[in-house]
């Protein structure tokens, strides 16, 4: 059986964490857009900006392969992840004396390197938090060649509350959770009213007012304080009226056929059982309303009744038929068969053939000859009756 069930559980958040996606710029795959020229706009899920960013070749011993470099002299210049990352880690050379290096973020990280004129070095920063804009410094201009830009991208915090809207009686409480997304590790919430006299704990477990009001219930992630989600409780002077339905509410068995039906209860707090019987006929039903039918033929009717309200009741009708074994006539002494109900034909001996239709047809030019049809239920194929045919040679 189906049921409505109210839910009392404790259980007040779900949390999903989504994993981080790294991303690797070397700019030879996919191909810098504008080799020997400006890297402006967004390439490799970063904004270059407008300038000084180009893309070049710089050669051994630097690197042999494209790398990004300032196109003028400058000292300074920045870069913005799209979405919020963390800049892993970068490969940095100079192509001519030395300088020093130093990369920052607009999330409070710095690391620093001097370079030297040779091979590019790997520079792992050992950042931990997401940024948007990057701004590296080199006191030896534009030598800087930086190539293999890795960075980390973690989803942003996302929040969601359910059910989003609740009718409630006074005085009555209500289960709400929480599913949080991309929380890392601090996947906590927050309950709070920011509506109405009615209260919740931090389980997300609602209690109404003694007062027919409109409450609003907020929820808040603990990873991200601007992530939010909120729920409207409607206050009611009583609860909903239980109400109940049956599935199917009519069918047709044949006699010592079974029909599985369902229950559903609604508005039934903690007591949503039922009821099952046969209210009319000599059929069977069992508490879980498995109907099994007699083995004759008549009308049943079967009835499920709400536990939790003894007046409310609902009910199907099964038709049961008697399958007989068919009976065939012959329309004519030629070759026409007709069954009072569906059924299969068969010849099963003699030189004859008979269509699915009941048409039989005689062997031309043959001896008499005994024909047997065997026609079968197609409702019940252990029912069946069989037809001789004595055929007359032409």
């Amino acid at each position: 059986m189906l049921r409505d069930l109210s839910v009392s559980a404790l259980i007040f958040f779900i949390t999903v964490v989504a994993s981080a996606t790294t991303t690797t710029i070397n700019f030879d795959s996919p191909t810098c857009p504008n080799l020997n020229g400006s890297l402006t706009g967004i390439f490799g899920g970063i904004n270059w900006g407008s300038s000084p960013w180009g893309c070049e070749i710089a050669g051994a011993p630097t690197d042999t392969t494209i790398s990004v470099s300032w196109n003028r002299q400058v000292t300074q210049a920045t870069f913005s992840f799209t979405a919020p990352s963390v800049l892993v880690s970068l490969n940095a050379g100079t192509s001519s004396g030395s300088g020093a290096l130093t990369i920052s973020t607009d999330a409070g990280e710095t690391t620093a390197r001097t370079l030297s004129s040779g091979a590019a070095a790997l520079i792992a920063t050992n950042f931990v938090k997401p940024a948007t804009v990057v701004t590296v410094k080199y006191t030896n201009g534009w030598y800087l060649e930086l190539d293999n830009i890795t960075y980390s991208t973690t989803p942003a915090v996302s929040i969601a509350i359910a059910p989003t809207s609740a009718s409630i009686a006074v005085n009555t409480t209500q289960q709400f959770t929480a599913t949080v997304q991309n929380c890392g590790t601090n996947c906590g919430v927050n309950w709070s009213m920011t509506a109405g006299t009615g209260s919740i704990n931090q389980s997300g477990l609602f209690t109404a007012p003694n007062a027919v009001e409109t409450d609003t219930v907020t929820v808040q992630a603990q990873a991200d304080l601007t992530k939010k989600a909120t729920a409207t409780i409607n206050v009611t002077n009583s609860a909903p009226p239980v109400s109940i339905s049956i599935s199917p509410t009519g069918v047709t068995l044949p006699t010592t056929g079974t029909q599985q039906f369902t229950a559903s209860v609604q508005n039934c707090g903690s007591n949503c059982g039922v009821y099952w019987s046969v209210t009319q006929g000599t059929g069977t039903i069992t508490q879980s309303g498995l109907f099994t039918a007699p083995s004759t033929s008549e009308s049943d009717t079967v009835q499920v009744q709400a536990q939790a309200d003894m007046s409310k009741t609902a009910s199907a009708v099964v038709t049961v038929n008697q399958v007989l074994a068919p009976a065939i006539t012959a329309t004519s002494i030629q070759i026409q068969l007709q069954a009072n109900e569906p059924v299969t034909w068969l010849v099963t001996s003699g030189a004859g053939s008979i269509t699915s239709t009941g048409l039989f047809a005689e062997p031309y030019g043959t001896p008499p000859e005994m024909t047997t049809v065997v026609a079968t239920s197609t409702a019940d194929p252990t029912k069946s009756t069989s037809f001789t045919i004595t055929v007359q040679p032409k």
